[in-house]
């Protein structure tokens, strides 16, 4: 790590053994965590209305931590409306050289607006760091795709609209009596389960 962090055209071997190492903290990955016991579908994909969970895992380049942070943020321009940030900031805790990080227990909590279109994207970015100070702060773009789904199976003996944005589950048989009349706007999906039907 000395080595490779000194050198610049050649090497100078007695600035490698001087040198004192810091972090290159840099995140790799973010686990989309949609699990929780409020979320309707935990099919690993936001959901509108979902209280979701993203764990980084970080990488250190160089120089050991024991004060490592993460974050997740707004990307500049995106509509704030789309979710709300609960746990935004969490304390990983220690990192050494060339290792990465990640915690089960230290989760980053958003919850998606129920309101959300389906299949939208909202940006974010998770950034790491060390120390209260945000020394060797780095940061990556994120983006979260987002399905607004309804369940849709059953009998019915009214007339129903399906509406566009929006995408519809059919996980059993949808039966309609007593002339009741679907109507499938433009722009609907719909998604069936194996042999499913209307």
């Amino acid at each position: 790590g000395n080595l490779i962090n000194t050198t610049s055209g050649y090497i100078n071997i007695k600035e490698a053994i001087d040198v004192v190492p810091v972090p290159i903290l840099k995140v790799v990955s973010g686990e989309l965590i949609d699990t929780t016991s409020t979320n309707t579908y935990k099919d690993g994909k936001a959901g509108a209305g979902e209280t979701i969970y993203i764990k980084p895992t970080i990488k250190n380049y160089w120089g050991p931590t024991d004060s490592v942070f993460v974050a997740i943020e707004w990307k500049e321009f995106e509509d704030t409306s789309k979710a709300k940030l609960i746990d935004s900031v969490v304390f990983l805790g220690s990192v050494d050289a060339y290792a990465k990080l990640a915690n089960n227990d230290k989760l980053l909590k958003l919850k998606i607006d129920e309101n959300v279109a389906n299949n939208v994207d909202i940006g974010f970015k998770l950034k790491v760091w060390s120390g209260l100070d945000k020394n060797y702060l780095s940061e990556i773009d994120y983006v979260i795709n987002v399905k607004n789904a309804i369940q849709f199976y059953g009998v019915y003996d009214e007339d129903i609209t399906l509406y566009p944005n929006k995408e519809y589950l059919v996980s059993d048989n949808i039966v309609l009596v007593n002339d009741a009349v679907l109507t499938i706007n433009p722009g609907v999906t719909l998604k069936f389960s194996n042999n499913k039907k209307i």
